[in-house]
């Protein structure tokens, strides 16, 4: 829109200064600038803007300034705090059953006075120096301190300017917060989700674990908006991975605290993690598929863990499979579970070959190791060489183009992109017994191993598999979906997502004649 000099628009929504400048409060915004405003604009001087309404600025917001790493994060215990009266010989003690590579000497009032690490122990046991001694003589005084709004940065550098790997964190009173070193900072920035899969684990209750999971979310999202499609796919494929390895913690952390509650040991029960989970393919928790095997115990004790499991993880917001299957409805015994399978795999109706592909993706999350292998090759030797299975897969899951391959205005990246990947593979893998790699892109590899895709094919679909992760964890983080409106795309974008999912319709293809 055009603006003349002095003119108000009151409007509430997005405004792209294209030409001239805008004021808006006491802010002058010239071109390129943007705003989001909820009262509108005033131009300085004749001025071209490009306007959405509010509610089509909605996404702008989801973007914001990236939100940074901060110190306060990262400290997930409360500090390990001595007198400076203590002998040097106690405070390594109370290190020791801390589990700590530092110790801060304080005041009376909480206030850092030194620092105590391991490499002043080697140092002191190396020269033979008295550990009787209090340790404010062996101290390092004056410690590098830091607040806990600073960023994982600024903490960084500062540690990289005085040469060391610990850092004090103290409140806005100057009394220690906690500690944290290089490391903590490293695996913070450079392996967010599996820096949260050891906080994750370190929760000792429900409460803990739901702030946990609150904060895994928080970082996801946030490590999403980094990504890009146009950007290419494997960066995408490695952060779902290890995203689904931080979600399957919480699930094992959620387990390990139902059965320390009800007093069940970890024999006789295994709890499984099941579809996108058990495939390391889940990116944000849009739901949860799991199930419950048991031999080792009665079924009310196994379904009171189940019914405790699954409210832990309602709970702290992990959601539920829309559909019900998790563990409160998928909880057999070994012997009753082994019936269901062969029952569904004489009758393959719609629901039970749903059930079956998603227990093909089965893997062990808590309780006794190896019940997922011997479900998924029970599946793979039940629906060996099954063409009855494959055909009745790939007419559901099919990438969606239009005449002469246009793409639609709008698309589902996961049920008409990833998902014709992810099925098609399953059900050679089926056919063929491939029952180990439960990966998709693992399972496309022992695919081409075995001679049953070719080597050409399976690195153009594993080209498309990772262009099409990196539009939906893009779309995830953008709109909380993933479906887009393709009109949206820039025109290398819609060209680069067009020639995947082409790639996908061959590959559908040639699993159809093979079927």
């Amino acid at each position: 829109m055009l603006l003349q000099e002095g003119e108000e628009q009151r409007k509430p929504g997005l405004y792209i200064v294209y030409s001239g400048s805008i004021a808006v409060d006491s802010q002058l915004l010239t071109v390129g600038d943007y705003v989001v405003s909820e009262h509108g604009v005033r131009a300085v001087e004749e001025t071209i803007v490009i306007y959405a309404d509010y509610e089509c600025a909605r996404p702008v917001l989801t973007l914001g300034e990236e939100e940074p790493c901060l110190v306060g994060d990262l400290i997930y215990r409360d500090p390990v705090v001595v007198g400076p009266d203590m002998p040097v010989i106690e405070a390594v003690k109370k290190m020791y059953r801390e589990g700590v590579s530092s110790i801060i000497v304080v005041d009376v009032d909480g206030r850092p006075l030194g620092i105590f690490t391991d490499t002043d122990l080697r140092r002191l046991v190396a020269l033979g120096e008295d550990l009787s001694r209090p340790i404010s003589a062996y101290m390092t005084p004056q410690p590098l301190s830091i607040k806990a709004s600073a960023t994982c940065m600024e903490a960084a550098f500062a540690m990289m300017n005085r040469y060391v790997k610990h850092i004090v964190v103290v409140d806005d009173s100057g009394r220690v917060s906690g500690v944290v070193t290089v490391r903590d900072i490293a695996y913070a920035e450079a392996l967010g989700p599996l820096y949260m899969l050891r906080r994750i684990r370190s929760a000792s209750s429900v409460d803990e674990l739901a702030l946990r999971y609150r904060e895994l979310v928080s970082l996801l999202r946030r490590e999403a908006r980094r990504l890009h499609p146009s950007g290419g796919g494997r960066e995408a494929v490695h952060m779902v991975r290890m995203a689904s390895l931080a979600l399957r913690g919480v699930m094992s952390k959620a387990a390990e605290l139902a059965a320390r509650e009800l007093g069940l040991p970890g024999d006789g029960l295994a709890y499984l993690s099941l579809g996108s989970n058990g495939r390391l393919e889940q990116f944000l928790a849009s739901d949860r598929d799991t199930m419950l095997v048991y031999w080792g115990v009665d079924e009310q004790r196994a379904r009171v863990f189940a019914e405790r499991v699954e409210d832990i993880l309602d709970r702290i917001g992990f959601p539920g499979c829309r559909h019900g299957y998790t563990s409160r409805q998928l909880l057999y015994s070994r012997d009753e579970l082994l019936e269901k399978l062969s029952s569904m795999a004489r009758d393959l109706m719609d629901e039970n070959i749903v059930l079956l592909s998603m227990m093909f993706d089965a893997v062990d999350v808590w309780g006794q190791h190896g019940t997922a292998e011997w479900i998924r090759r029970s599946i793979a030797e039940l629906l060996s060489r099954s063409s009855s299975y494959i055909m009745g897969v790939l007419p559901v899951y099919r990438p969606k183009l239009g005449f002469a391959g246009r793409l639609p205005r709008e698309l589902d990246l996961k049920a008409h992109g990833l998902a014709p990947v992810v099925y098609t593979v399953k059900a050679f893998a089926l056919a063929e017994t491939v029952w180990e790699p439960v990966n998709t892109l693992d399972r496309l590899m022992a695919l081409v191993a075995k001679g049953v895709v070719p080597s050409d094919l399976a690195a153009d679909v594993a080209e498309a598999y990772r262009i099409l992760s990196a539009f939906m964890v893009w779309s995830q983080a953008l709109h909380g979906s993933t479906r887009i409106d393709t009109s949206e795309l820039s025109g290398f974008e819609r060209s680069i997502l067009r020639s995947a999912l082409r790639t996908v319709q061959r590959f559908v293809d040639y699993a159809r004649r093979r079927g």
